[in-house]
């Protein structure tokens, strides 16, 4: 009889010291004795960024955690991988530092999920890759996994397929619709996925500083959409480079400036000596403003091409490369 209830209970005192609001990640690499990693999250709520010390190969880091959350660890070289922090689990993380990407998680369902498709997905190219990603969040919908996928994948990417992202941040959202994370993804995604490569702009009508009304029906040929603010250290540079393509395609281009000030005063008068007030509005609200917020404009500077139809045809468009974007756009 005792040789049946020892079992038992030693399973009991286990879990009786776990603590059940409360996650460990323990970490070991071969190759690599002493390194600084940084584990930080998407998610509001989870707080700073955190730094992990390796010491003789290894790591040890607790948090208190009320609920799952998709944590991303930052290695030295500066590549990531997800993993799921999880109340009551202890998480392990084993790799090797010649192969950072193929690092096995393990401790959870979730994580070994996770972490086996990340490691057979290494040899895909991006085209297949982002096929296994799409089919993946079809099947697991109902996974932090997939959250994580999503947001790797999508959320992270440069210029993400709009309609496919869209398709499945739905999924994900009907799939779950109290996860923090998708709410904060949402808010934060679906303007910019909306008015996406290849997408219709949203339709605006908005005042310009000189009190015209600029609205998407007024531009019957291509525009540029810029976005920045006098208090920008790249404000004079941004200026500079709109005045170029003013003159050289200002009969061909038209020109939309969302200032991100929450006074316009300095604004006003530099955007006066250089007539743009025409074509500039400023709602004082920085990226909170109405117009900023109905065409998804996260970044600055940042540009975006929309050509004659008012279809967008790039967004985040490298400074060093607007030029040749215009000019590439203005052929077709």
């Amino acid at each position: 009889m005792m040789r049946k209830v020892l079992p038992l209970l030693l399973l009991v005192l286990a879990s009786c010291g776990r603590n059940k609001d409360q996650v460990e990640i323990k970490g070991q690499f071969e190759g690599l004795q002493q390194a600084q990693f940084y584990l930080y999250s998407e998610d509001y709520n989870f707080g700073s960024l955190d730094t992990l010390f390796l010491e003789d190969g290894k790591f040890s880091y607790k948090r208190a955690l009320q609920q799952p959350v998709v944590l991303t660890l930052l290695f030295p070289n500066f590549s990531e991988i997800q993993l799921i922090a999880e109340p009551g689990k202890t998480i392990e993380v084993k790799g090797n530092a010649a192969h950072l990407l193929e690092t096995k998680i393990t401790g959870s369902e979730e994580n070994e999920l996770l972490s086996d498709f990340r490691i057979s997905s290494q040899k895909l190219s991006e085209k297949e890759k982002k096929m296994a990603v799409a089919d993946f969040i079809h099947s697991h919908s109902t996974t932090q996994a997939a959250v994580a996928l999503y947001m790797q994948q999508f959320a992270k990417a440069e210029a993400p397929d709009a309609e496919v992202a869209l398709e499945l941040l739905g999924t994900l959202r009907k799939a779950q619709p109290e996860n923090r994370m998708l709410l904060q993804l949402d808010a934060q995604q679906r303007a910019a996925l909306e008015n996406g490569v290849g997408r219709k702009l949203t339709p605006f009508e908005v005042e310009a500083m000189n009190g015209d009304t600029l609205s998407l029906a007024s531009y019957n040929k291509p525009f540029l959409i810029s976005t920045f603010a006098a208090w920008s250290m790249d404000f004079t540079s941004i200026l500079k480079t709109i005045k170029k393509l003013r003159q050289n395609y200002g009969e061909e281009l038209g020109f939309f400036n969302v200032a991100l000030d929450a006074d316009d005063n300095k604004l006003y008068f530099q955007l006066e000596r250089d007539t743009l007030l025409s074509v500039t509005v400023c709602e004082h609200k920085g990226f909170d403003s109405p117009i900023a917020l109905r065409l998804g404009l996260s970044h600055m500077p940042g540009y975006i091409l929309v050509d004659k139809d008012g279809v967008v045809v790039k967004r985040n468009i490298n400074p060093s490369q607007l030029e040749a974007e215009v000019r590439k756009l203005l052929k077709k």
